[in-house]
């Protein structure tokens, strides 16, 4: 009688699948409006979010938003606008008197304070 032979399969190596800032803290880029110059963040998370210190850039990186002391709530969205005007815990103002997205084509990224990328969004 012939002995069965016994070949070993592998045994599957769990990979970790990345967690991004966003799907933790709840927070993501929501809308971006080339032509009227404005992002809107959104926090889709069950906790408000402390985005002191987070930046908002465009593609080239020539452009950079710094929050200063800002806390977005649960369910709650905020709207930067490329100009000059008065915040509000539902908007934000750039400060800039030029265009900062380009109408043909651009990327708005969101970085967390240690300077991690949380969300993209490409238009």
């Amino acid at each position: 009688t012939p002995t069965p032979s016994h070949t070993p399969t592998p045994t599957p190596t769990p990979t970790a699948t990345p967690v991004s800032s966003s799907t933790q803290s709840g927070v993501y880029i929501s809308d971006l409006d080339l032509a009227n110059e404005w992002v809107q963040i959104a926090n889709s998370g069950t906790s408000p979010v402390t985005m002191t210190g987070w930046k908002i850039t465009d593609n080239s990186t020539k452009y950079k938003y710094y929050f200063s002391e800002f806390t977005l709530s649960q369910g709650a969205t905020v709207t930067l606008y490329t100009c000059n005007g008065g915040d509000t815990g539902t908007e934000l103002y750039w400060g800039y008197k030029i265009s900062v997205w380009n109408n043909d084509g651009d990327t708005a990224w969101l970085y967390d304070a240690d300077g991690s990328l949380v969300d993209r969004m490409d238009k």
